[in-house]
């Protein structure tokens, strides 16, 4: 996966309130990808010093990829259909939010109800 093939999901993703499809297996491509850096020694040689910068770069657009597709997620709400074009990877911690927020209203709604027995658990 190379940077300007992300930067191009990325920016397609930010210019729409929707989901896109993008490839279920993106995040594999890019680790995949990203493995071929794993063991080169470190040193000052330009070649070197460019494959660390193509690495953070892409790193950085996945971050913010997985982080803007999620934001969208969550404003459309765990109802909506187009929660099926989430990744696995998205909709791991898509889930975890989900949950977090359903505990969240739990522990909310027994404090406003004084039930404090609901609170030991």
């Amino acid at each position: 996966m190379k940077v300007d093939d992300l930067f191009n999901y990325f920016k397609a993703e930010k210019n729409t309130k929707d989901l896109l499809d993008i490839p279920k297996d993106i995040y594999k491509k890019i680790a995949k990808y990203l493995s071929r850096f794993e063991g080169i020694e470190e040193s000052k040689d330009i070649n070197y010093l460019l494959m660390q910068r193509e690495k953070e770069l892409i790193l950085d657009i996945a971050e913010r990829l997985i982080d803007l597709r999620v934001e969208k997620a969550e404003r459309l709400g765990e109802k909506n259909e187009q929660i099926l074009k989430l990744t696995d990877e998205e909709k791991y911690i898509f889930d975890a939010l989900i949950k977090k927020e359903k505990r969240r209203r739990i522990v909310l709604e027994a404090l406003k109800k004084g039930r404090e027995k609901e609170l030991e658990k």
